[in-house]
């Protein structure tokens, strides 16, 4: 097991401890010693983008903040979320997601007890209420050596498609183009051949 808690040979331990700053101002001033769940938002999920996206059946990530938290934090505390989650087939295939303006004063990702800290800020999608949407992150690879993918750098289906289609239709143009040259080229050819072999028409010129 890992730590006692989990199945090393089909499981991976996933442990985050934050720790929430000990004043919290609402967006008017007024201060409280409650933090509004929403405040901090995180996942635990796919890396890559289009994996993310879930199926119809799926409306959120794999782990996020509102599953463990659905009303409020108290400032000056720390909260700490411990699963066994699935091995991924490849050593980067989860990340964890924290929205830049969390209300967090510090947080540790750990991967069977070792910390990350590969963290990167990127523009990224992230779940909150059952909805998703893009956002400033603070992205943190579940794995050894890994670079947090860029969504911005990434191509959509769409792009790709569009990019493929193109490509068809420069490619038919210039077979039109080489069918239009080859056609008047023989043209010519058998013209010539027809003013050699008339010579009444090679006289009267």
């Amino acid at each position: 097991t890992v730590n006692g808690l989990c199945d090393e040979q089909t499981q991976d331990l996933f442990d985050l401890q934050l720790r929430t700053p000990e004043e919290f101002k609402f967006w008017d001033g007024r201060s409280s010693d409650k933090i509004p769940y929403d405040n901090i938002t995180w996942n635990f999920d796919y890396s890559d983008d289009e994996t993310r996206v879930p199926p119809i059946s799926r409306s959120d990530a794999l782990l996020s903040a509102s599953q463990y938290i659905s009303t409020a934090y108290k400032t000056g505390s720390s909260y700490r979320t411990i699963e066994c989650i699935p091995k991924s087939k490849g050593n980067c295939d989860y990340s964890f997601n924290m929205t830049a303006d969390s209300a967090v004063e510090s947080y540790a990702v750990k991967k069977n007890g070792v910390q990350l800290v590969n963290t990167q800020g990127v523009e990224g999608l992230i779940w909150k209420n059952h909805d998703s949407f893009m956002t400033k992150l603070l992205m943190t690879p579940f794995g050894q050596s890994c670079s947090p993918p860029n969504p911005s750098k990434r191509l959509s289906v769409g792009a790709i498609a569009g990019i493929v289609i193109a490509c068809l239709l420069v490619l038919c143009l210039l077979l039109c183009v080489i069918t239009m040259c080859l056609k008047r080229s023989r043209r010519e050819e058998q013209q010539n051949q027809r003013d050699e072999e008339d010579p009444l028409r090679e006289t009267l010129l």
